[in-house]
């Protein structure tokens, strides 16, 4: 397969399919992704880190190396909020290194007071603070009153998510 094709194709499930079932456990071809993913085209840049998360759900530790060069992105002004997104998500399928705790939980705190934040980062954002707060229960309460403030003005993806992780559900 022309990766690099492939990237430049329609953006579709199909397409990613395509791409996760080219990549599967190869570290090699997974660092080919990743350098796509650093591109400065933003569509290839999009696509990229979509097919890493959808890979990274499979085969979690294909991301480890690359974790702490993640975390920039997820602080640029100009990252896309699919993005924000799939970095987000793709966190939720591994065990978080610690290098990285902080400052994603700095990150996620912020994405998920910002209302101005797309309602999709807001919410892989509260499903990691509640994911680390197993591990930091200190920060339980402050996820709490967050997720209680917001739940009368939120959109039904983060009223669902909130009252789950309020329930010790998620």
């Amino acid at each position: 397969m022309d990766l690099y094709q492939e990237l430049l194709t329609g953006s579709s499930k199909a397409s990613i399919d395509r791409i996760t079932n080219y990549i599967q456990d190869d570290p090699v071809k997974f660092s080919q992704l990743y350098h796509y993913f650093l591109s400065n085209d933003g569509a290839i840049q999009r696509k990229a880190i979509w097919a890493l998360s959808c890979c990274v759900e499979k085969w979690s530790d294909l991301i480890i190396p690359y974790c702490k060069e993640l975390i920039p992105y997820l602080q640029q002004a100009r990252s896309s909020d699919g993005v924000k997104r799939n970095i987000l998500r793709l966190f939720q399928f591994i065990d978080i290194p610690e290098n990285i705790e902080e400052d994603l939980l700095a990150n996620c705190f912020d994405f998920l007071a910002n209302r101005q934040e797309a309602v999709a980062v807001r919410v892989f954002a509260m499903q990691l603070l509640a994911k680390l707060s197993l591990k930091y229960p200190e920060i339980k309460n402050e996820l709490d009153l967050l997720i209680e403030d917001e739940l009368p003005y939120a959109q039904p993806a983060f009223v669902n998510r909130g009252r789950k992780i309020l329930a010790g559900r998620c």
